[in-house]
């Protein structure tokens, strides 16, 4: 089964690095992916079944949960905490935290960089060949 969404702040801002995990069955908080930059996310195993419970999780925002069915091109938003909502005012424009941009962790940061690290494999690849064959003369 496949399920797919896009997950936004209350600002309609899209949620880079948005965790979604699945929450039961055999798969419970091992698969799972991560949203894209413009917030949107895929995933599609043959273990989800529609009744597979999804945990939709961004850091300082309430997580929210969905069952794979509902999971079909969704727009999720995901809201703040009560803490931080609780330190502006009605007047005052909230504040805009910014995004980090470094990963939380070593399967994030080789999905961020995987273009460069599939050329440095390329090019230690291509120096393995060309000295195989120079040392073959």
């Amino acid at each position: 089964m496949k399920i797919s969404g896009t997950i936004l702040d209350s600002n309609n801002e899209p949620l880079h690095l948005a965790n979604i995990t699945i929450l039961n069955g055999n798969f419970a908080n091992k698969l799972g992916t991560i949203a894209n930059d413009n917030g949107c996310f895929e995933l599609e195993n043959d273990s989800i079944t529609p009744e597979s419970i999804f945990k939709i999780s961004y850091q300082g925002l309430i997580p929210q949960n969905f069952s794979a069915d509902e999971l079909d091109d969704k727009k999720i938003i995901l809201l703040e905490t009560t803490e931080t909502q609780s330190v502006f005012t009605k007047k005052e424009k909230p504040m805009r935290v910014a995004k980090t941009t470094q990963p939380s962790n070593i399967t994030e940061h080789f999905i961020k960089h995987k273009n460069l690290l599939a050329g440095i494999g390329g090019i230690v690849g291509l120096i393995l060949i060309l000295s195989y064959f120079k040392k073959r003369k």
